[in-house]
Order: structure tokens, then C-alpha cells, then sequence
């Protein structure tokens, strides 16, 4: 029999709750968080991983230790270390951890453990890819599971996976990695349904052969006969379903350029198609908002809002509001664009066209994209693709729209994200400020941290009102608190307000223009 999926309310409920609730029967307690992340080394690729250790900083938790473990394409496991978390920030190096290895496919596994609760068992860690022109990183998306319970509770959603772009021309392709769980998986198959920009339909499998424990494969979509023409030069997407036992579906993806000279990664998305989520915008208060994201612009960076059509049926559209550097609403494009939720056509917004076709100045201020739904029921999930990029490839930081219920829920604002450090690079960090309550008055006030392996390094503090940001480059952070960071070091930043209406994503621009990011944990 097929079970249920999580219902969205049940993972409202268990975000709400207490950390260490352990008197509440029905809250379950996590003492092992882990991340596992596919590894590439090329001469041109090599793969980073590291994390803030917010245990301490933002839970207050002194008594964490750390296991990582890296593996072969085959799951054997090659190289092993334990330690307590005392830094606080960690990096790691695979090419230098992985020595006289010239390339290299393969895993690493994060497990973090503590006597205390942790409440998440995905940890914030990120993985990172360095190519000659950039950096393009993605925060933890597989996970082996804790136990049977938990294999049960959340293998439903290991099913066709979705909601990132794919080329296959002369400059780039698409790739999928894969990495089984800690069971044998005999003649894996991965099954691929891809769309092409007309919404056309066309099937794969790829044979993936026997997949050992922790085994790795990494599919190329150059590989595969006839995607080339069947994407006709264009950008398209895909579903794919692949055959796997005992670790969470949320593959890491992404385009690679044919020369390495590029690499792009994000995560996907499960297929909601099949399961009938939604809230009734109805019941919302009129003067709140139901369903809507915050956006900001970058000076020369173009941003594209890319939703996939893997939500629960429904018929959306689209409307945006732009706001002044007060907060003020300078303009409104209403119902601008519609889709259908659950078919074969995906949604491409890029802001800045948009603006211009309405004779709308874009500015660095902020904008919020609202969804309506013809019939007012909103699906529940609603992840869409947040493109900031120079050129045709950029990041496509995997995000997820606000809903009403579950936004500005929490007592606070505590926010934080990593920043590459590189000679020539710049790295943005996008602040937004947005109450669900329309127009409300509502002043904050905002620390921001960056720490280095040995502490913090900068804090400054800022004053922000409703609809306004800021956009804050961390380069002249670092520049006025005279740090000078190593090449490729990585750095953390917190934002911390009693304000609970706040949101922040990263990009990292190389000078080359290829764009890197993603959102903050």
C-alpha cells in the first residue's frame, strides 16, 4: 500500500516546535544529522565541503563531534576522520584530502552527532565546485537515513525528482548524480521524462548497473541518444526516478560546460503532482499576504524566477509588486503571466524584461512575487528556481515559495550562509525585509557577522523598515575591518534580528561573470 507523503501542516508543526521536546510524544527527537554529497575531482573540477558550526553559536551546543567519511565510485570507503567541533568555521579540501588522485568520482558523508537534541537530521553544510571560471555551490541535499522509522516516514518522497534546468548543446550539458544508500541495488535503472521549451515530452532510462552500498554514478545528458536535438538548442527540464535503497532523493544537479570550464549545481525537487495539497486563500486574512517571495536585484546580474510544473493541479498566476528604497509600492504588475501547476510547460519570469516591458525602472530595492490560484486553492509546495546569472548559465538556487501560515512564524530572525573568498570575485549578500502583513509600519534591527575558522571577524549593525533590503558586498566588509581572507577560503555570515520577517540569499561573482549562490539557512 502506498502511504501518505508528510503533509505540509505536519512539517509547520514540527518547525514550530522545541527543540528537546522530549515530554511531547509526537515530536521525535534527532542525536545524528549527516549530509552525503557526490564528489567530482577533473583537472579542471575539484569539490570543497564546509559549515559554520551554528551548534554552538546558535543553539548553544558545546557537545557535537563529527565523522567524515569519502568513498569510491563503488562505496569503498578510502579516507576517514572523527573530531569535536572547537572552530568555528570547517573546510575541506577533497583534492588535498584525496592524495595522487588526478580524477575522481565518489561521495562524502558529514554525520554530526551530540548528546543533545539537533531537532534537524539534514545539517547546514554546503558542498562546493570550483571550475576555472567560478564557484557553484548547493547545501545539504542527500541524506542516509537514521533508521527503519525514518526510511518510512520520508522515503515517500524519494520518488521523480524534478525542478532544475538542463542543456544539452556545444557549450554545456546537464548531469544528475547518483549515491545509493547502505544496500545493494542489482541492475539500478534511472527512468527520465524530459521536457523541451515547447513542453514536449521525451523518455530515457538510463542503466546504472548494479549499484553496491554508498556506490556513486554521475549521468551526463550529452550522453543519452537524441536529447541533443530533442532539446533543440534550448533549455528544458526533467523528471527522473532513480533506483535506490535507504538514503534521501534530493539528487544534486546541474550543467556542466563540455570544456569543465563551468560548473553549475543545485538541487531538485520531489514531483507534487500526485498529491492534492493545498490551503484555501480565502480563509487568509485580505490584508495579509498568501502566497509570495521577496526578490533583489544585483547591478549587471540578470535574475530569472523559473517555476516547474510539478505542483499539486492547479491554475496559478503571477503579479508583482516593486517597492521604493522607503518601503513605499512604486508600481504593480497584476496577473502578468499564468501556468499550469501540474503539466509539461515551465514558467520563465526574468525580472528585468518584465520590468521593462511595463516601463518599470529596475532598482535595488525590493520586489515580492505573489501567486494566485484561479479557484483560491494554493498548492502547499510551490519550489521554483531562482536564477542569478550573466549569460545563459548561472545559479539555480532551489527555493521554495512563502506561504501564509508557516511565514514569520518564529520568535526571531537567524539567518546565515556562506562567502567564497577570491582574488577578483565579489560576494553579495541579498537581505530582504517583508512582512505578510500588507503595508504594515514595522522598523528591525540587523546584526551581521562574519566569522573565519578562528571567529568572528566582522559585525555591523543595520537599520531596516518593511518592504526594503539591503544589498550589502562582502568585500568592503572585509576591506574596512582590514581582513584579508586566503584564496578560496570560505567564510560565514549570520544575520540575527528580533524581527522574524527576514530573508537572505548569497551569489558569489566571479570575475569571469559565471554566478554561484544560494539562499541561507
Amino acid at each position: 500500500m502506498m502511504l501518505s507523503r508528510i503533509s505540509y501542516q505536519e512539517v509547520i508543526q514540527f518547525e514550530n516546535a522545541q527543540r528537546g521536546s522530549y515530554i511531547n510524544l509526537d515530536y521525535r527527537p534527532v542525536f545524528r544529522a549527516s549530509a552525503i554529497f557526490f564528489v567530482l575531482i577533473t583537472k579542471n573540477i575539484n569539490t570543497f565541503i564546509s559549515f559554520l558550526n551554528y551548534w554552538r553559536e546558535k543553539n548553544n551546543n558545546n557537545s557535537v563531534s563529527a565523522l567524515i567519511t569519502i568513498r569510491d565510485d563503488n562505496g569503498k570507503k578510502i579516507l576517514r576522520e572523527f573530531f569535536l567541533l572547537q572552530d568555528f568555521v570547517y573546510q575541506f579540501d577533497m583534492r588535498k584530502m584525496i592524495e595522487s588522485v588526478e580524477s575522481f568520482i565518489g561521495s562524502c558523508e558529514i554525520e554530526l552527532f551530540s548528546n543533545q537534541d539537533l531537532k534537524f537530521s539534514f545539517p547546514a553544510v554546503d558542498a562546493y565546485y570550483e571550475s576555472p571560471e567560478g564557484i557553484s555551490y548547493v547545501h545539504s541535499n542527500q541524506r542516509v537515513f537514521n533508521d527503519i522509522e525514518d526510511l518510512d516516514r520520508n522515503s515517500k518522497m524519494n520518488n521523480w525528482q524534478s525542478a532544475f534546468d538542463i542543456y544539452v548543446n556545444d557549450q554545456y550539458s546537464g548531469y544528475l548524480s547518483v549515491i545509493n544508500g547502505p544496500r545493494l541495488v542489482k541492475d539500478s535503472k534511472a527512468a527520465l521524462a524530459i521536457f523541451n521549451i515547447n513542453g514536449e515530452r521525451f523518455d530515457a532510462t538510463v542503466d546504472l548497473g548494479d549499484l553496491t552500498p554508498y556506490a556513486t554514478r554521475f549521468i551526463l545528458f550529452r550522453d543519452i541518444p537524441k536529447v541533443k536535438e530533442f532539446l533543440k538548442n534550448e533549455v528544458g527540464f526533467c523528471k527522473v526516478n532513480i533506483e535506490t535503497f535507504g538514503i534521501f532523493m534530493r539528487i544534486a544537479c546541474g550543467n556542466l560546460a563540455n570544456d569543465e570550464s563551468r560548473m553549475a549545481v543545485t538541487h531538485s525537487f520531489y514531483d507534487c503532482t500526485a498529491q492534492p495539497e493545498y490551503f484555501d486563500a480565502s480563509t487568509i486574512n485580505p490584508n495579509e499576504l498568501a502566497c509570495f517571495m521577496p526578490l533583489r536585484l544585483v547591478d549587471e546580474v540578470e535574475l530569472d524566477v523559473i517555476f516547474y510544473p510539478i505542483f499539486s493541479p492547479s491554475s496559478l498566476s503571477f503579479s508583482l509588486d516593486c517597492f521604493s528604497s522607503d518601503g513605499s509600492c512604486r508600481a504593480s504588475i497584476n496577473n502578468f503571466a499564468k501556468m499550469a501547476g501540474a503539466g509539461s510547460q515551465m514558467r520563465r519570469i526574468n525580472l528585468r524584461t518584465l520590468l521593462r516591458e511595463h516601463n518599470i525602472t529596475p532598482e535595488n530595492n525590493l520586489y515580492c512575487l505573489r501567486i494566485d490560484e484561479a479557484s483560491g486553492k494554493i498548492p502547499m509546495r510551490l519550489p521554483f528556481g531562482m536564477n542569478f546569472r550573466k549569460g545563459a548559465l548561472g545559479v539555480n538556487i532551489s527555493h521554495s515559495i512563502w506561504m501564509n501560515a508557516a511565514y514569520g512564524s518564529k520568535k526571531r530572525s537567524y539567518l546565515w550562509g556562506a562567502l567564497v573568498a577570491k582574488k577578483g570575485a565579489s560576494n553579495w549578500l541579498l537581505i530582504a525585509h517583508l512582512s505578510k502583513v500588507k503595508n504594515i509600519i514595522e522598523e528591525a534591527e540587523v546584526t551581521v557577522k562574519i566569522f573565519a575558522k578562528d571567529g568572528p571577524i566582522i559585525e555591523k549593525s543595520y537599520h531596516t523598515k518593511n518592504q526594503t533590503g539591503l544589498n550589502l558586498k562582502a568585500e568592503d566588509l572585509l576591506s574596512k575591518n582590514n581582513y584579508q581572507p586566503k584564496h578560496n577560503e570560505i567564510l560565514w555570515y549570520t544575520v540575527e534580528s528580533a524581527c522574524p520577517n527576514l530573508l537572505a540569499n548569497q551569489i558569489h561573482i566571479d570575475p569571469s561573470g559565471f554566478v554561484g549562490g544560494c539562499h541561507s539557512f
